[in-house]
């Protein structure tokens, strides 16, 4: 298993359109409704999370911040 202590930015994505900002207001603006019109992946996330049940607690956990904080 590899860990990276270091992240660095990649280049950017050739053909890409977006900047951090366009993607971050069109993210925000999608935040709003998200909860409502994300079932499927309540209903997926929920089932991996049961399939955790049983696992061992790690020592430490990365919080990637991802999503509107539903887990």
């Amino acid at each position: 298993m590899t860990i990276y202590t270091r992240i660095e930015p990649t280049a950017p994505v050739e053909g890409g359109t977006g900047t951090k900002q366009s993607i971050a207001r069109g993210f925000g603006g999608a935040s709003a409704t998200y909860d409502g019109a994300s079932r499927l992946q309540k209903i997926m996330g929920d089932a991996m999370l049961a399939e955790l049940a049983d696992t061992p607690v790690p020592e430490s956990v990365l919080d990637l911040g991802c999503g509107t904080g539903w887990f």
